[in-house]
């Protein structure tokens, strides 16, 4: 919990905090007995350093001595190194973190309690699908993908272009040209070969798996992520530009953000998304009086409108006292101030008992209803 469960620490077992396996496989069945789909988030990129594979390859300890991405140091003199190269973590910092136990630095482009799997192991990669296939058969229906595009780097490692002036950027992340870390060809691959395996599964009992992306950019990358007739792949590559708009987004930059998606996706797979956990509620963005009309407008656009909780009955954020912080990575935020904590939009639920539940029924039949459209399938009943 350093990045709020994005730092996974067992990739097959359910944090104390949640709860426990057996409540998984309660919640996946009383799901399934009312009509919904189970889908989970998953994390392909890192792992957490309380993680077993971490702490064995740490140790050099097989088959996970090369699970994850380590390097020596550039040396200064003869007794000490530097970092392997100029990589930054989105969370500030350099990229790497020195381990005096294995004498080698790690990767980790987030925070540094979040070591960078290697995919370019064999058995890494297998390990990592084990897992996938694991929730599978425990009846998961697909997954929301965390930052697919990190999952590969180059692998000779070179200086990255720096691009702006370090002085005038939030963090050192935001200087450089990220050519080596993101968006390789091996990372689509990677959601191809994802998105096969749970093709797979369909075949044995008929039921589409869903498999999402997030990552931001436009449509016109997006699309490398998405099945076609002769490749499967994701059905659902989030767009999550909308996230950025606010009060001061006109009605041509709107047009022009719908379009980019119109225009390029096959029109069964287009996908909305006005707000999520890294960036601030569009009530807040916008104004509450304003909420209703956003949510209008992704729903009555074609396609699948994916909403974050709390965004149909208008939840702001909240403020955030500095002792009631649970975000502490430094620039985590969309705009990269330290200041700017996500925990103002991960408030919680605003939940009880009453007819609200019903609202929250009919959204989530709403969107079985469009994700099987995608896929020109007859509705569960």
């Amino acid at each position: 919990m350093k990045d709020n469960g994005y730092d996974v620490a067992d990739y097959t077992g359910v944090n104390p905090l949640l709860g426990t396996l057996d409540d998984v496989k309660k919640l996946i069945n009383a799901t399934h007995d009312r009509g919904m789909k189970f889908l989970m988030d998953f994390v392909p990129n890192h792992s957490s350093d309380e993680c077993e594979w971490f702490k064995l390859s740490l140790k050099r300890v097989d088959p996970f001595t090369n699970f994850y991405i380590w390097k020596d140091g550039v040396p200064i003199n003869a007794t000490h190194t530097t970092n392997p190269n100029n990589w930054a973590s989105r969370f500030t910092g350099s990229a790497w973190t020195w381990r005096e136990e294995r004498k080698q630095y790690y990767l980790h482009q987030f925070a540094k309690n979040q070591p960078d799997l290697n995919f370019r192991d064999p058995k890494t990669r297998q390990t990592v699908e084990s897992a996938v296939k694991f929730w599978l058969d425990l009846g998961c229906d697909g997954f929301r993908l965390d930052a697919p595009k990190h999952v590969f780097e180059d692998s000779q490692f070179k200086d990255k272009p720096q691009i702006h002036d370090y002085r005038t950027v939030p963090n050192e992340w935001f200087a450089l040209d990220h050519i080596y870390t993101m968006a390789l060809p091996e990372s689509y691959g990677l959601v191809r070969d994802w998105g096969a395996l749970l093709n797979e599964y369909k075949k044995r009992d008929g039921r589409t798996r869903i498999l999402m992306t997030e990552d931001y950019d436009s449509p016109a990358v997006l699309i490398k992520y998405l099945e076609n007739a002769t490749s499967p792949g994701a059905q659902i590559p989030l767009y999550l530009t909308m996230t950025e708009m606010s009060s001061t987004t006109n009605a041509s930059r709107l047009d022009w953000w719908v379009h980019s998606m119109s225009d390029v996706f096959p029109q069964g797979y287009f996908n909305w998304a006005l707000d999520n956990h890294d960036n601030h509620r569009v009530t807040t963005r916008f104004t509450p009086e304003s909420v209703d009309a956003m949510n209008m407008l992704t729903l009555l656009l074609p396609g699948v409108a994916t909403m974050y909780y709390g965004t149909e009955i208008g939840m702001p954020d909240i403020k955030v006292r500095p002792d009631q912080r649970q975000d502490k990575q430094p620039g985590a935020g969309a705009t990269g101030d330290d200041n700017d904590s996500r925990d103002a939009s991960r408030n919680p639920m605003i939940w009880d008992d009453s007819d609200m539940s019903k609202v929250l029924v009919i959204w989530t039949y709403f969107c079985q209803t469009e994700l099987c459209a995608i896929r020109h399938e007859p509705r569960d009943p």
